[in-house]
């Protein structure tokens, strides 16, 4: 099954919950709140939510979760700046849509880029390993650019590789290349935010943004 949105959320920091309008509502209190997508309460998203500031979110609870205990709340949002989290969100919509070709490109080189080799118990030698770059030990910043360049390199030579050993493939949906644009990495909490150009066989290109 195909999922037409994936997409890299950053997790706000909640440190205070407090429930007000007759228990319908929470008022949440933290950091990085700037710039919310979704409010997840119990993991189900609230239907409704305004952002005050970047300390201070109101969400409305989902109905489904009247009455229970709140275990989690999770602010997601999509700017990559000051984040110590990070999630990746799918979402398939019912009933399904269509998967465009610049979609699917650019799904299949973010599974590859971020597959760590002998994960895949059927292709034990497939991914990238990007994920490499942010280990438990911080790298040298300077050296981040070649090991992310590395990383991609080896992703787009297999994405190549099984391009010509499979099936007929659209030229649309037929990787070309891909061109990095930025690596930002910080050492404090091992954090990389990656911007790629993802160039197909027709000459047609997707930014993409990966934030770990």
């Amino acid at each position: 099954m195909d999922f037409p949105i994936l997409a890299f959320q950053h997790v706000g920091k909640v440190s205070d919950l407090a429930l007000f309008s007759g228990g319908g509502s929470l008022d949440i209190r933290g950091r990085d709140f700037t710039g919310a997508a979704a409010i997840l309460i119990n993991g189900y998203k609230s239907p409704t939510f305004v952002v005050i500031s970047d300390t201070r979110v109101l969400a409305d609870v989902p109905p489904s979760q009247f009455g229970v205990p709140i275990r989690t709340v999770s602010v997601l949002r999509t700017t990559t700046a000051n984040s110590e989290n990070t999630v990746i969100s799918f979402e398939a919509a019912v009933p399904s849509m269509l998967v465009t070709p610049q979609t699917y490109l650019v799904q299949r080189v973010l599974k590859i880029l971020l597959t760590t080799p002998g994960t895949d118990i059927f292709r034990p030698s497939s991914g990238g390993g990007l994920l490499s770059v942010i280990g438990p030990t911080p790298i040298d910043p300077s050296a981040a650019h070649a090991l992310v360049s590395l990383r991609i390199q080896s992703g787009v030579r297999e994405i190549i590789s099984s391009q010509t050993a499979s099936g007929p493939i659209s030229a649309e949906q037929r990787l070309s290349g891909v061109d990095i644009l930025s690596v930002e990495y910080s050492p404090g909490d091992t954090s990389l935010d990656v911007r790629i150009r993802i160039i197909s066989a027709n000459g047609t290109s997707v930014v993409a943004g990966v934030a770990l």
